[in-house]
């Protein structure tokens, strides 16, 4: 994608080469159909001329009706306009930001306002300008940060015109705000008159993209890597198109991202060919065709912006975005963490290009919110990460560290119940129950009985402790030696050396008055009954 980071008065674009826009249509142009090729007044002739800088450098613009016309479907100015510039060494970018500063032209708060000329003039069945408008600008929303507001009173805005005959897909590119007569842009939509016409969703996007102060594609500085110019293929009238020149006065975009195929803003491969059947530029890369630009789509598409394209205008239009999440939290609860934009939109734009990583391994993926199980990490400090990447462009990274502390298990003895009596000598069976809601199996009932230890403190008044007698097992036996009151003790640790720990007392008499026994003596042996 390459952004007009400068948008001046006149704003006439002059950015790298003197090319027009193409879908992957052939050159054609059946009944009805959207033309082939985006293209300022298709049906008036015109003339290449060179205009001369005043450090000595010059270009070739094509001029029609009066205009100078750049890259085919970008009106640049009048001719007086843009050679005046020229002659005065005045870039049409000087009054406007440098690369470092482009946001001085932004649209304020991204806001788009615009207004609809003809909003009822000539269909496509059901088409009208509104509709091929409103198709646009709800693909743009859909795709980026930028709200477009209907409002036919500001000073700056994109004005649609739906066109006569001949007239063509064209625009203007960029606005400014600094008062001049290009804080209006335009875009011209040729209405359906039986021939060629602009009336789609694509070649809409494509002009407005335009208007926004975005390029063509292939008009990028690199492009010598990713595509191969046949010259030879190109109508002759129309080479000046495929030109790229350097300089201060023409070349002022700047690259954003890598090269892309897929992008809306690409040429289709037969544009302004001599005839059918020939390309007029092909792709360099292995595995892109003409036909699949690997995204399973034509070079030159027309169907919807591409990745390479929202990180054209996101990367124009900043998001300012915002990681918010807990900074300490126990290890038994949920750590909730999103992602918040300065507008919902900016949230909306970046969302499905968000990746979310703790410790550097992913956790989440296409999403501005998100729920981390703490439970699965160990205490202490910890560094969450929402990483935004676009077309295999790190567009923006944001960190926030947490802590989590370590939850203690809990145990609880569930038998004995009672205090007793218990008689000397006798075996008295012990159990507990031991949980630790962050240790696995997670939230688990008795998940961490086998870390149960067993201790004996035959006088529990004394300040001597008791001993251990069992580890490692939820129960155990004890035959009681001592009398009085004893105390058993359940003692619990987890993995980070946490503890905790439940006692019972029981009393336990000497019994020295035992119960009588008594015997069965007749009969003896077995006894048999039949009946």
């Amino acid at each position: 994608m390459k952004p007009f980071l400068s948008l001046p008065a006149l704003l006439f674009a002059l950015a790298l080469g003197l090319m027009a826009c193409s879908a992957p249509q052939p050159t054609n142009r059946g009944p009805g159909k959207p033309y082939a090729v985006e293209e300022y007044k298709p049906g008036i002739p015109g003339t290449v001329q060179t205009i001369r800088v005043s450090d000595g450098s010059s270009f070739d613009a094509l001029v029609k009706d009066g205009k100078v016309i750049l890259e085919g479907d970008i009106v640049l100015g009048t001719v007086d306009e843009v050679s005046a510039m020229a002659q005065a060494g005045v870039s049409p970018l000087s009054n406007s930001c440098e690369y470092a500063r482009w946001w001085c032209d932004e649209w304020p708060r991204k806001i788009v306002y615009y207004e609809v000329a003809d909003p009822e003039r000539a269909t496509v069945g059901s088409e009208t300008l509104e509709s091929i408008v409103a198709q646009a600008i709800e693909e743009i929303e859909a795709r980026t940060n930028l709200l477009f507001v209907r409002d036919p009173t500001k000073a700056r805005r994109i004005v649609y015109h739906s066109g006569g005959k001949n007239e063509g897909c064209h625009s203007t590119i960029g606005t400014n705000r600094n008062g001049s007569p290009q804080e209006k842009a335009h875009v011209w939509l040729e209405a359906p008159t039986g021939g060629g016409h602009c009336y789609s969703k694509g070649i809409a996007v494509h002009e407005t993209m335009h208007a926004l102060g975005f390029y063509h594609e292939q008009t990028r500085d690199d492009r010598g890597g990713y595509v191969r110019i046949l010259w030879d293929n190109i109508q002759s009238s129309k080479k000046h198109n495929f030109e790229n020149p350097d300089g201060w006065f023409v070349n002022r975009g700047v690259d954003v991202g890598p090269y892309d195929f897929d992008s809306i803003m690409h040429y289709g491969c037969t544009a302004f060919a001599k005839r059918g059947g020939l390309n007029t530029l092909e792709p360099k890369v292995a595995g892109v065709t003409c036909e699949n630009n690997g995204m399973g789509r034509p070079i030159g598409q027309r169907s919807g912006m591409s990745d390479g394209d929202v990180l054209g205008v996101l990367t124009v239009y900043e998001p300012l975005l915002e990681l918010t999440a807990p900074s300490s939290m126990a290890r038994n609860q949920p750590l909730s963490f999103e992602l918040n934009g300065e507008y919902d939109r900016d949230t909306n734009a970046v969302e499905p290009y968000t990746r979310w990583y703790v410790d550097g391994a992913e956790v989440a993926s296409a999403t501005a919110t998100g729920s981390l199980r703490t439970w699965e990490y160990a205490a202490g400090s910890h560094t969450l990460e929402a990483v935004v990447e676009i077309n295999g462009v790190e567009h923006d990274r944001l960190s926030h560290a947490f802590t989590l502390s370590n939850v203690a298990p809990v145990v609880e003895i569930t038998q004995p119940l009672g205090s007793g009596p218990y008689c000397q000598n006798e075996t008295i069976t012990l159990r507990a129950l031991a949980s630790d809601a962050d240790t696995a199996p997670y939230f688990e009932s008795g998940n961490v009985n086998g870390r149960v230890d067993w201790g004996y403190d035959a006088d529990p008044a004394d300040a001597i402790p008791g001993v251990q007698f069992v580890a490692n097992t939820p129960s155990a036996s004890y035959t009681l030696s001592d009398t009085g009151t004893v105390r058993f003790i359940a003692r619990v640790d987890d993995a980070d050396g946490a503890t905790a720990s439940d006692y019972v007392d029981v009393v336990v008499d000497p019994c020295t008055n035992t119960p009588p026994t008594v015997t069965i003596t007749n009969p003896s042996g077995d006894l048999n009954v039949w009946v």
